[in-house]
């Protein structure tokens, strides 16, 4: 059980991944300083119209860097799945 558990949960971070859709710039810039940049994917609500419309936008909007974005617009995902991005050139 969770209550027995001598690890505290903060300690698990960063073995985890996230998704991007988070509809708030504020929370997509909370969960990169908690969790890190390479641990979140590109995330939708897809097919239900819910979030962002465009998948990506509040990543592009984002003043982040080149690479933090294409991180989280893919290569995060391709590296959580083994995958590599030549393969899909």
């Amino acid at each position: 059980m969770a209550i027995d558990n001598p690890i505290n949960p903060r300690d698990y971070l960063g073995n985890f991944y996230l998704d991007s859709l988070v509809h708030e710039p504020k929370m997509l810039d909370f969960i990169v300083d908690l969790i890190g940049e390479n641990k979140i994917c590109l995330g939708t609500d897809y097919p239900f119209p819910l979030g962002e419309l465009e998948p990506g936008k509040l990543i592009h909007e984002m003043d982040y860097s080149d690479e933090k974005k294409a991180k989280m617009l893919g290569e995060n995902a391709l590296n959580w799945l083994g995958l590599n991005k030549e393969d899909f050139v």
